[in-house]
């Protein structure tokens, strides 16, 4: 779980110079829930409801590609 978190907050770092990571800090986010044992789904739901609806269209089509290169994580 540690490394996860671990990873969001490194995704979270590197948007300041490519606003891309950002997506990543999400799917880690996703990752450390798995390991936790708690709902992926009610997370993922939790995100999406965060977002601005000017961005939302871009931003779930992007996360779905990022999660396909994480697939092997299980999430």
């Amino acid at each position: 779980i540690s490394k996860a978190i671990a990873r969001a907050a490194g995704q979270v770092v590197a948007t300041a110079h490519m606003s891309d990571h950002s997506l990543g800090a999400a799917v880690y986010a996703l990752l450390a829930v798995n390991y936790a044992g708690k709902s992926v789904d009610a997370e993922r739901k939790w995100q999406n409801e965060q977002l601005p609806s000017e961005i939302r269209e871009l931003v779930l089509t992007t996360r779905s590609r990022k999660e396909k290169v994480f697939k092997g994580l299980r999430i």
